[in-house]
């Protein structure tokens, strides 16, 4: 829920050696293993802590935390009391709160604002090399200099604009353009390539495009009035997991990829009485396509771009 006012914890330390008084603002929604293991449910948590001396004064320096912990740390797991200390704006951080310091340095925004940067246990440059966050990922940047982004990404999107055109001239044109190209890039292409590494291992894979254009929706899913909706991501599993309330061409497609599911669990191949064919993936890269009375293998790179995808490298 919004809110226009203020919100702020704060922590004065006394004049002599005394503990602090007041205590820092909620800790935001976590699990208990959670860095700094303090678990929390409440949503009330965006507050600014501010910790300041109880004596009086002029103008007193200021020193902004920008905690780590991954994005989902809390300012509440560190203790600045010793840190009300002499200087002017100075602003620190450690892990990914350096990294949103090195963003805040290079704010245009933020010129003038700041007078000192610390940064701990990383920096600017610093990156995730190949197999570091997990095996088999690549090399992972957080910065990039921003003309050559920039750069790239024209170039980019040039591309990407010519292979996806506007489809069609209703409300939707520019939507389902961009359905279009991130379907390809971000499930499609990986499948593919996942698919080929497996068959490379010597592994027998089973490929599937579902084509079913006017799939009947997920229950309870919100659609937009008089978005055309296709055959989008997860609508299969109604001709699987629960009775499929289409036409007659729909519920016999149901039938098939229900025969074809059961099929690979009892021997290993989907194919089987009655069905079409389902080639292996290794069999020249073949894909099922399941649509209404259209079940078949199909050429994937017909379907999708994923030579541009990897062209591109993004």
């Amino acid at each position: 829920m919004p809110w226009s006012d203020a919100r702020s914890s704060f922590l004065v330390i006394p004049d002599g050696d005394g503990p602090p008084t007041g205590k820092p603002g909620n800790r935001c929604p976590r699990a208990a293993d959670s860095p700094g293991g303090q678990p929390s449910v409440t949503e009330d948590c965006l507050y600014l802590n501010v910790t300041t001396p109880a004596k009086s004064g002029p103008s007193r320096p200021v020193m902004v935390w920008l905690h780590g912990g991954d994005g989902i740390g809390a300012g509440a797991d560190y203790d600045p009391t010793r840190l009300v200390d002499q200087g002017n704006v100075t602003v620190f951080g450690e892990p990914s709160g350096a990294f949103a310091t090195c963003a805040l340095l290079s704010a245009p925004q933020a010129n003038g604002l700041v007078e000192r940067a610390i940064m701990e246990s990383s920096s600017c440059s610093a990156y995730f090399a190949k197999n570091a966050l997990a095996p088999g990922l690549g090399r992972h940047t957080l910065f990039t200099p921003l003309q050559g982004a920039q750069a790239a990404g024209t170039a980019a999107a040039a591309k990407i604009a010519a292979a996806y055109p506007a489809r069609g001239t209703g409300p939707f044109a520019a939507s389902l353009s961009w359905a279009a190209a991130t379907t390809d890039d971000g499930w499609d292409c990986p499948t593919a390539a996942d698919a080929q590494a497996l068959a490379s291992a010597g592994r027998p894979v089973y490929t599937y495009f579902f084509a079913d254009e006017n799939a009947p929706p997920i229950p309870g899913y919100a659609v937009p009035q008089g978005f055309p909706l296709g055959a989008a991501h997860g609508l299969e599993m109604g001709y699987l997991s629960w009775e499929a309330n289409g036409n007659a061409a729909q519920q016999r497609l149901s039938r098939k990829m229900i025969g074809y599911w059961t099929n690979f669990a009892r021997t290993g191949d989907p194919t089987g009485a009655g069905l079409p064919t389902w080639p292996k993936f290794s069999e020249g890269a073949r894909v099922q396509r399941f649509a209404p009375d259209r079940v078949g293998p199909i050429d994937p790179q017909a379907q999708s771009k994923c030579s541009l995808w990897r062209q591109l490298g993004v």
